[in-house]
Order: structure tokens, then C-alpha cells, then sequence
């Protein structure tokens, strides 16, 4: 649906994500504006391990019937008691970017790009799913 109303508006990629969050993302804001309020709004709350990051974060986002993909992350890392007031969201998701990159892509030798290699197991568990929605 949101690449439905993006086709006619502008395709530059900060425009993109700011209409992105502004008419599709909903629960609590992202930024955290004042760390002594109280936090509002809805979060999909997920726990994973720090030893067991990407397999971990793809359990929980792919295989939770109810996941709502417009409401924004809500990371515990097990064994920790830290309020997820951003830092742990980035850490998870940065974590998963780099993970990602290293399980599903190769490296291109002759230019030094990357590039997307297919692995059945990954296929069969739906990883690359889960990929996109990190990205996004």
C-alpha cells in the first residue's frame, strides 16, 4: 500500500521514509523527546538473546501471528532490565543489518559490491522476509 501512494510523489529517499512515518508508522514515537515523561503509545514488544541476535529477531518477527508491523520496536535483551528508550532498538537493529549482510549476501569480487545469495535455508524460514522488514 505505501509503495502504491509513493508512486507519484517525489522518490527522494528521506521524503520517502519521512511520509513513511508520518502517515504509516503508529503506536510511540521513534525519538524520545523527554526521557522523565511518561512513554505512550503502542509497541510490538520482542526478546532476544545478545549471543543469538539475527536467529532470535527473526523468530520473533516472523512468527508471531499478531505482529503488527506499523508500531514500532520495543527490544529487551534477555538477561538485561534496560528500558527500551531507543538505545536497545538501535543496537538490535544495527546488529541485524550487519548479521543480515554476512548470512543472506555475498561479496561481489571484480567490483566489491554485495549481492543478494539465495540460501534454501533461509528461503525455507522465510529470512529474506524478515530482511525487508529490517530494512524498513
Amino acid at each position: 500500500m505505501f509503495l502504491l501512494y509513493c508512486r507519484n510523489e517525489d522518490h527522494e529517499p528521506v521524503k520517502i521514509l519521512r511520509t513513511f512515518v508520518e502517515k504509516f508508522l503508529r503506536g510511540r514515537p521513534l525519538d524520545i523527546l523527554d526521557e522523565s515523561g511518561l512513554l505512550e503509545g503502542e509497541t510490538t514488544e520482542i526478546f532476544v538473546s545478545c549471543f543469538n541476535v539475527y536467529t532470535d529477531g527473526m523468530d520473533e518477527l516472523l512468527n508471531k501471528p499478531d505482529h503488527d508491523y506499523s508500531l514500532p520496536l520495543d527490544v529487551t535483551f534477555n538477561g538485561e532490565m534496560a528500558e527500551d528508550l531507543g538505545g536497545p532498538r538501535k543496537e538490535f537493529l544495527s546488529s541485524m543489518v550487519r548479521q543480515i549482510k554476512d548470512k543472506l549476501f555475498v561479496k561481489n569480487d571484480p567490483d566489491g559490491t554485495f549481492v543478494l545469495h539465495q540460501y534454501e535455508i533461509a528461503e525455507n524460514r522465510s529470512h529474506y522476509f524478515g530482511a525487508r522488514i529490517i530494512f524498513g
